[in-house]
C-alpha cells in the first residue's frame, strides 16, 4: 500500500525537472527509471559541480541515492548521465571543441601548435603513431606528460630505464606481469628518449606497433599479450642538437633505425626557436591568458575519448580520393621530406581525418576534417620552415 502511494503522489518541482533532464539525456526508458525511483524516495535529485577551462562550471545531474535498495542502480545511471551530458556540451561546441582541446595540451608551452594539434588528433585516432625529435629544452617532455594525463589509457616510461623485457613484460619471480606496451593495450604507450633505449630493446615494438600484440619466449615460458598501442614517443637527435638544412642531413640525425621509423605516421623535427621566434613567443607568454587544466578537464577528456572512439565515422569516395590524391603528391617531393612515403601513410592520413570527426561527433569524415589531417601531416614533413600548407593541393 505504502509503495502504490508513494507511486500516485505527484512529483516536486525539482524532481520534475531532474525526470526532464534525464529523458533529455538517457531516453524514455532509462528516464522512466529515474523516475520510480524518485517516487518511491530511493533517490532524490542532485548534481555535481565540476571546474572546467573546457566548459566552464558545470552542474553534471546525479541521483544521490537514499537507500541501499538503490545504490547499485544509482552508480549505473550517474555514470550514463555524466557520460550523455558531456558528449552533449561537445555537441554544443561543434567544431570549436577541437580547439579547446588542442589548448589544454602542455598549455604552458608556446608554441609546437601542430604538434599540440597532432597528439590531441592522437587520443581519438585508431592506431596512429607519433615521433618527436628534438633539440633538448624544446618541449618534447611536457607534451608527453600532457597526453599521459588527458588520455583514458596509457603507459609512460624513459628510454633509459626501459629495457627489452620492460616493454614486453616484468617478472616478479615466476609470475609473468603485462610490461609497457601491453599495459597500454586499447591506449597510448609514451616513451620518453627512445634515443637511450638500447637497439636491441627496440624489437618489441615493431609487432605492438604493426600487429597489435607482443610475444614473450624465455626460460620455457611463452606469452602472447594484446598490444594494441598508439605509440607517442620523443627523441633527441644524435649529437644532441638538429643541424643542416636539408632532408637527407636531418635524416642522418633521426636515432631511430629505418624499420621503426617507418612505422612512425608522424614525424615531427622541433628546432629550437630563432631570435625572432624567442622574441614573438616571450611577448605571447607576457599577454596571453593562462589556460590552467583542472581535475575537471581530465576527467571529462578521458570519458570522452572513451566513447568518442567507439565510433566509426564513414568515409566516403570523394574523401577517398583526396586522401589518395595529398599522398601521390608527397611521393613526388619524397627526396625533400623525412619519412617514406608508402601506403601506411594513407592509412595515418585517414586515421587523422576520422579522429577530426569523432572529436565533434560526426558519423562521416567531411572536407573539413581532411584539410585539418592535410595541415598537421604537411607539418609533420617540415624539417627547417620549408613546407607551407598553400603548397600543397585544396
Amino acid at each position: 500500500i505504502g509503495r502504490y502511494i508513494l507511486h500516485a503522489r505527484p512529483l516536486f518541482k525539482k524532481e520534475s525537472e531532474f525526470v526532464a533532464t534525464a529523458e533529455r539525456l538517457l531516453g524514455a526508458t532509462d528516464g522512466k527509471r529515474v523516475r520510480t525511483l524518485l517516487k518511491e524516495v530511493h533517490c532524490r535529485p542532485g548534481a555535481e559541480t565540476v571546474e572546467t577551462s573546457l566548459f566552464g562550471t558545470l552542474d553534471i545531474p546525479q541521483l544521490l541515492f537514499s537507500t541501499e535498495t538503490a545504490r547499485i542502480e544509482t552508480k549505473f545511471l550517474n555514470e550514463k548521465l555524466w557520460d550523455s551530458y558531456i558528449l552533449e556540451r561537445v555537441r554544443e561546441a561543434g567544431d570549436s571543441f577541437f580547439d579547446r582541446l588542442v589548448d589544454l595540451v602542455a598549455p604552458h608551452i608556446v608554441g609546437l601548435d601542430m604538434v599540440k594539434r597532432a597528439v590531441a588528433l592522437q587520443l581519438l585516432s585508431d592506431r596512429l603513431h607519433v615521433l618527436l625529435v628534438g633539440d633538448p629544452g624544446t618541449g618534447k617532455t611536457d607534451i608527453l606528460r600532457s597526453i599521459s594525463e588527458l588520455a583514458p589509457i596509457t603507459s609512460y616510461g624513459l628510454g633509459n630505464g626501459t629495457t627489452g623485457v620492460g616493454l614486453v613484460v616484468t617478472m616478479k619471480g615466476d609470475e609473468i606481469k603485462p610490461g609497457l606496451l601491453p599495459m597500454a593495450d586499447g591506449g597510448i604507450c609514451i616513451l620518453d628518449e627512445l634515443n637511450l633505449m638500447k637497439e636491441d630493446s627496440r624489437a618489441g615494438l615493431y609487432n605492438a606497433m604493426e600487429k597489435g600484440f607482443i610475444t614473450y619466449d624465455k626460460g620455457g615460458k611463452h606469452e602472447q599479450l594484446p598490444a594494441r598501442i598508439r605509440l607517442l614517443a620523443s627523441a633527441n637527435p644524435t649529437g644532441g642538437k638538429l643541424r643542416g638544412g636539408s632532408a637527407n642531413a636531418v635524416r642522418r640525425q633521426l636515432p631511430v633505425d629505418a624499420p621503426l621509423l617507418s612505422r612512425f605516421h608522424l614525424v615531427f623535427a622541433i628546432n629550437k626557436p630563432n631570435a625572432e621566434e624567442f622574441e614573438r613567443i616571450a611577448k605571447s607568454v607576457v599577454e596571453r591568458k593562462k589556460t590552467v587544466v583542472t581535475p575537471g578537464d581530465r576527467d571529462i577528456i578521458k570519458r570522452f575519448c572513451s566513447l568518442a572512439r567507439g565510433m566509426n565515422p564513414t568515409v566516403s569516395k570523394m574523401v577517398q580520393e583526396e586522401v589518395v590524391l595529398l599522398a601521390s603528391r608527397v611521393r613526388d617531393e619524397e627526396e625533400d621530406i623525412l619519412i617514406e612515403i608508402t601506403p601506411r601513410t594513407v592509412h595515418g592520413i585517414l586515421d587523422l581525418a576520422r579522429a577530426s570527426a569523432r572529436i565533434v561527433g560526426r558519423q562521416e569524415v567531411t572536407m573539413l576534417d581532411v584539410v585539418r589531417a592535410r595541415d598537421v601531416f604537411i607539418a609533420s614533413l617540415d624539417f627547417g620552415g620549408k613546407k607551407e600548407t598553400e603548397d600543397w593541393p585544396e
